[in-house]
């Protein structure tokens, strides 16, 4: 599934033909999900200013906010800075059986 196939009008007048599966999976990162800096800027500016209040708000889930907050932090480094994927995007033109 990580090819696609094109026909009709479109691919013929730009020289494109051949066939490939109906669907494609995706694994998009952050800064492939936003892709303007200013997007990006607001989204990580969100999230940073978020992480307290998300840990305290689910501190009774957890040992603590602080321990909350350290994973949260973890996570954070790898979706903003290291481009993990964060999304899987499920494209197909086929009908469910």
């Amino acid at each position: 599934m990580s090819q696609m196939g094109a026909a009709g009008t479109a691919a013929s007048n730009s020289g494109v033909t051949g066939r490939g599966p109906n669907d494609v999976i995706a694994f998009p990162s952050f800064k492939q999900l936003f892709s303007t800096e200013t997007k990006r800027t607001q989204m990580t500016n969100l999230i940073k200013d978020s992480m307290a209040t998300w840990a305290s708000n689910l501190k009774s889930y957890a040992l603590s906010a602080s321990a909350l907050q350290t994973i949260y932090q973890v996570q954070a480094d790898y979706i903003l800075n290291k481009n993990v994927p964060i999304a899987e995007l499920f494209y197909s033109t086929k009908s469910p059986a």
